[in-house]
């Protein structure tokens, strides 16, 4: 009896994989029909890519790339407005440059510095405190650009520590930190 219920399953089995009734025209499924499931199948396959935002409180002074797709974004430091973000722009790192200086200098903002190398331009701007550091470097669909701010030390005095300042009256910065403090 189980031999009997045992063959009867495969029978059904195979008759459901082979199909029923059809005419002798069918066929495996062509080439050009192929691609089109592979398609589908990648598309669904892939994960979404969250949407990352500017982190809460972002310094509106400061100016964002238009068409930049933020990849990160993070607070360093939300008293002293030290916020950094990144990301992708179909911008090469030229026309980025071009857009930060024009963008810079129609609003007043005092220069700090532009390098521009091949692959690579850097720039930062200083207004009523708050600088803005921006690095593009060749990368992704065009650019990766990151943008940190914070308040320039300069403007800072607290207790017994001072803040020095070079000749020009402006802070030195390094790697993203915007205060500095130094012993008398």
């Amino acid at each position: 009896m189980k031999n009997i219920m045992v063959v009867a399953v495969i029978a059904g089995i195979t008759m459901g994989l082979a199909g029923c009734g059809g005419s002798k025209d069918e066929s495996a499924p062509s080439a050009a029909s192929t691609p089109e499931t592979a398609t589908e199948t990648s598309a669904v396959a892939e994960p979404e890519v969250p949407a990352v935002s500017l982190p809460d409180g972002f310094p509106q002074a400061a100016p964002i790339l238009p068409g930049l797709v933020v990849t990160e974004s993070e607070i360093l430091n939300a008293d002293m407005k030290q916020y950094r973000v990144k990301g992708d722009s179909e911008m090469d790192v030229d026309q980025v440059l071009d857009y930060y200086v024009k963008t810079f200098r129609a609003g007043d903002w005092e220069e700090d510095s532009i390098m521009a190398q091949p692959a690579n331009t850097v720039c930062s701007f200083i207004k009523d405190g708050l600088l803005v550091f921006v690095d593009a470097h060749t990368g992704g669909i065009g650019s990766i650009v990151e943008i940190v701010t914070g308040i320039q030390a300069c403007d800072m005095v607290s207790g017994p520590l001072r803040l020095r300042c070079n000749r020009s009256n402006r802070c030195p910065s390094t790697d993203s930190v915007f205060l500095h403090r130094c012993s008398e």
